[in-house]
Formats: structure tokens, sequence, C-alpha cells
């Protein structure tokens, strides 16, 4: 909304003459991009129109000066346009040190890229566990998989009772490499109703839970759902072991489509063993 404003506002010749400049809004908008780490498609347009608009109405002359020190190595700096700087592997661990010489305030975006060698699991509002079953309802030892073996997959999402209601709520399973789903939806496919699961039809673990959209994708299975803070919500489904070899099995990802912010990372399974039957 503040990105909005200002955009809008810069855009106005009624709001350039009002006592009060929409640009005081930049730094409550600067907070609360910092208090997000995830934002959703709207909030990045909105965004990046408004860094538009910011930069269409800034003193394209004037110069700013600083000195940009890496590795205790100085850079004079005394330009008007922008800097990027990029620093890959060992420099981006170097010490940096930037220092404004001159009478305008300077602006400082700074951000580091990288990945985890084990990936770490992660919640904010969401919970998610995942279980695996033979097809008689037994649970299923992934590291110990016949080629032509079905894998029963169970999911169980919980949500913080501060959110009440998600409605907009993403599932998304990528597969192991070894793996091929069985799609649900096709008329003769298996159907898993009757398969119990600790004592308990499939049908009723799911009944409750609202299923919006569902895709059998080549390597993902992927469910538009709704998810409720006062009741558990499940999924099932069903893969079928193709591919001898050990994979790696990627974490569970749910998160709200309007909201990334809430979301979780499940929990990673380790490596899955498919052998020849």
């Amino acid at each position: 909304d503040y990105a909005q404003i200002i955009g809008l506002s810069l855009q106005s010749n009624l709001a350039q003459s009002l006592p009060s400049s929409a640009l005081q809004l930049v730094k409550p908008l600067q907070s609360e991009i910092l208090s997000n780490r995830w934002l959703s498609t709207q909030e990045r347009g909105a965004l990046f129109r408004t860094a538009k608009e910011l930069d269409k109405n800034r003193n394209g002359n004037e110069k700013w000066n600083a000195n940009l020190s890496i590795n205790d190595e100085e850079n004079i700096i005394n330009q008007a346009e922008d800097l990027i700087k990029v620093l890959h592997d060992k420099k981006a661990k170097s010490s940096l040190v930037i220092t404004n010489n001159g009478n305008m305030p300077l602006y400082l975006d700074f951000k580091t890229q990288g990945y985890s060698l084990k990936p770490q699991a992660e919640s904010n509002g969401i919970k998610v566990k995942r279980r695996y079953f033979n097809l008689q309802g037994d649970n299923l030892n992934i590291s110990n998989i016949k080629t032509g073996d079905m894998v029963l997959v169970h999911i169980n999402m919980t949500l913080d009772k501060k959110y009440s209601y998600l409605p907009d709520a993403m599932l998304v399973e990528l597969l192991p490499a070894g793996l091929e789903l069985e799609n649900q939806n096709l008329e003769h496919s298996m159907k898993l109703d009757e398969i119990k699961i600790d004592g308990k039809y499939i049908y009723d673990w799911t009944s409750n839970t609202y299923v919006k959209h569902s895709e059998y994708r080549d390597d993902r299975f992927i469910a538009a759902l709704s998810l409720s803070s006062y009741k558990d919500n499940d999924l099932f489904y069903l893969a079928r072991a193709v591919t001898p070899g050990e994979f790696t099995v990627p974490p569970s990802l749910v998160e709200d489509m309007y909201r990334p912010e809430i979301r979780t990372v499940g929990k990673a399974d380790g490596q899955m063993v498919i052998t020849e039957k």
C-alpha cells in the first residue's frame, strides 16, 4: 500500500502541491520490506513501478560522493547514477566499508545469495509432516524400495491458531527422480479411499480437507487448498518406483499464495533407495 501511494503521488500534480509529501512514506515502506522476507507477485509489481517513478523524479545531474573500501582497498566514487557492485566466491566474504563524503543521504541495499549444503526445515504459521506407506497401509522404509512398488504418501498440515483460516494455500511436493506419480484423476486409476492408515480409511482422513485443484506433473504433485487451524488437514497421493538408484527426497513446501511469508518447508527425508525387483 505504501508503494502504491508513493507511486501515484509522484504521478499526480495535485498530490505534489500538498504540504506533506508522500515521499515521507519511503522510510516506513523500507521497514515494511525488511520485515517481510517473502513478497507476492502483486507486491513486487507495486515496488517495481514505484522505483521507476522515484528514479524519474530524482535530480539526475546531482552527484553523490563516497568511499568504498573492499578488503582495505579504497575506491572513490563520484557519480550521479546508481552503483551496483557484485562480489563472487571468496570476495563475497570480504570486509566492506562505505563512507558517505557528501551532504545528501545515501541508500544502501545489501543482499547475499547462496544455499545451505543441507536443506533447513522452517515453519512460519504452518507445519507439515510426511509419511510413507505401502498399499496395505503399513509404514514403508524409503531406503528399501523395489522397482514397481507403489509408494503412498501422506501429507499432514496444521495451521497456527493466529491465522484461523487460509483460503489460498499451495502444497508443492517435488518428487525424488526415481518416482512417477499415479494420476488419481484418470478414470481407471487406483482408488485410495478404501485403504486403511492407522486403522482409519483414507476417505475419513481427507473428508475435512477442501482441495480446490490438484495436478499430477512429471516432477511434482501440486494442490491448491484451504487450511483451517481448527482441524488437521490431510492429503494423500500415490507414486510408483520406476528407476533404480539413490535419490535425494526434496522437502515438502506449503505457503499462502497471497501472503508467502506464511509458509513452511518440511524436514528433509534423506535418500530414497530403489533397487531392481
